[in-house]
């Protein structure tokens, strides 16, 4: 299911509901997806330098109007998986990474890193999808719970002409269910939203 056919579904499932309300939260939906799963990943590329300490990772994402790091889980030297710095020599926040001085290369010399990264959609009043948005292969796979999610969250804000409890707790489980599968799914890790880059809804 595209992300064209999950607005869709809402549309018609959710009477009354205002298009712009239930594009933000499939966006919403998505985040909390891939935040919880951390099934949307990519690799990106530093090179480190005497004396300086951190580095803006966001800086290298292909996509920073749409996506945002949201953890660091492996850092290894010159495209080795093999050689791995290990967390204990670096931190992650606000979009930036600092490596320790005990793995910064010595005077005079780089040292070529990799950071594997987990990524989500950014969720703010200016998000939307269209054409740069490049995760819409990754929401053609997992659309199920992802639907489900937006569905939950719309049905059970209450006094709205589509408000339903009964079905948003139905669906707030059918998401559960679908996020446990999703983490013990063997789909192959390491898609670049870079390299996705798929068509998505656009209002």
């Amino acid at each position: 299911m595209s992300i064209r056919d999950i607005h869709e579904e809402l549309f018609n499932e959710l009477p009354g509901c205002p298009e712009p309300l239930i594009t933000r939260n499939i966006v919403r939906a998505c985040r909390a997806f891939f935040k919880d799963t951390e099934r949307w990943d990519t690799t990106l590329d530093l090179t480190l330098q005497p004396d300086t300490n951190d580095y803006d990772l966001a800086a290298q994402l292909s996509d920073q109007n749409n996506i945002e790091i949201v953890r660091v889980f492996m850092v290894y030297r010159d495209s080795d998986e093999n050689d791995e710095i290990g967390s204990d020599y670096y931190t992650f926040d606000a979009d930036t990474i600092t490596f320790e001085d005990a793995v910064l290369p010595g005077t005079g010399d780089t040292q070529a890193v990799t950071c594997k990264v987990v990524i989500v959609p950014k969720y703010d009043a200016n998000t939307r999808f269209d054409d740069s948005y490049s995760c819409g292969t990754l929401i053609e796979r997992f659309s199920e719970p992802i639907a489900a999610k937006a569905k939950s969250i719309l049905m059970l804000q209450p006094k709205k002409s589509w408000s339903d409890a009964q079905m948003g707790i139905y669906w707030r489980e059918e998401y559960k269910k679908g996020v446990a599968d999703s983490r013990s799914d063997t789909i192959t890790r390491g898609i670049d939203g870079g390299l996705v880059a798929d068509t998505c809804l656009i209002l």
